[in-house]
């Protein structure tokens, strides 16, 4: 499926211009659209997670608190997405409009502005499932927001690529791209979900520990599939022991000086993630490439 509506939450905070300028590489390519996304917290939201038996006074000081900076993200975010838009020339449209009521859309980059009121972490994944393709920050150990929470919620419920964004991209993006390939469903489906990029590629490597992970088909037999879509790929075979997988992986993307990786997310049970770690946190933490998850 092409990529033509691109999800890009915006938070009012210093994420929100690498999450633009990441979604318009993203668009540039596929003259798609941009939903700039805002969600406004309801204060009412907050009472739940400060416990109970407090008293209405403390209740609804809590509530103004969280209102107030929701008023103050909101305002930020509105004004990044005016500054961004004014200095990169890019067309904003109205929610409603699309290229059957306007047909002059579609053939170049375009966005508009959502605005919606809840929690985040409902209300994005559920928004994405009618997007080709979602974009977050990536989460850190240290974050004081919720990033980490809004990032495994997203990856198991949206049910399409997400995208995660460092805080400072490379300057080159999806020119050399990697799969972090070991044989399951959802490699599989990462592999389906670059396929948008590789004619707008240089090198496409299928990186694999093969001697630690690999739950089906070998490297060289996607090499085969790819070459009948007329895509040329390299397998490139990592040695590692099975706590060191992600690092690994991550280790010899930066050495192919990839610009973009893809790969399964969670593509193991969750008990055994819990046991042994989890690649997938591995890579999404401490990757300084963007990288693309597919459950």
């Amino acid at each position: 499926m092409p990529i033509k509506v691109i999800l890009a939450p915006i938070q009012g905070d210093d994420s929100d211009r690498s999450i633009l300028d990441q979604a318009f590489r993203l668009a540039e390519n596929h003259a798609a659209h941009i939903q700039a996304l805002h969600v406004v917290m309801d204060g009412r939201d907050a009472v739940p997670f400060v416990g109970q038996g407090l008293s209405a006074h403390v209740v609804e000081q809590i509530i103004r608190s969280v209102e107030d900076e929701a008023k103050e993200a909101r305002a930020n975010a509105k004004e990044t997405f005016k500054q961004w838009t004014k200095d990169n020339g890019v067309q904003v449209v109205k929610p409603n409009v699309t290229p059957l009521t306007d047909k002059a859309l579609g053939q170049s980059v375009s966005i508009s502005w959502h605005e919606m009121s809840g929690q985040a972490q409902s209300i994005i994944p559920m928004v994405g499932r009618l997007s080709d393709m979602i974009l977050l920050p990536q989460p850190t150990h240290d974050s004081e927001k919720d990033d980490h929470l809004m990032a495994e919620t997203a990856l198991l419920e949206a049910g399409r690529p997400i995208m995660f964004v460092p805080s400072t991209p490379k300057d080159t993006f999806a020119k050399n791209i990697a799969l972090f390939w070991n044989g399951s469903i959802e490699s599989s489906r990462a592999l389906d979900a670059i396929r948008p990029f590789i004619p707008h590629a240089e090198h496409v490597y299928l990186i694999t520990a093969p001697e630690v992970d690999n739950l089906g088909e070998d490297a060289s037999t996607v090499i085969n599939y790819l070459a009948w879509h007329k895509i040329s790929a390299s397998v490139v075979k990592v040695k590692c022991d099975r706590d060191e997988v992600g690092d690994t992986l991550i280790k010899k993307a930066e050495e192919l000086n990839v610009d973009m990786i893809a790969m399964g997310a969670y593509s193991h049970s969750r008990l055994r993630q819990m046991i042994l770690g989890s690649v997938t946190r591995t890579v999404l933490y401490n990757t300084k490439i963007p990288t693309l998850f597919v459950h």
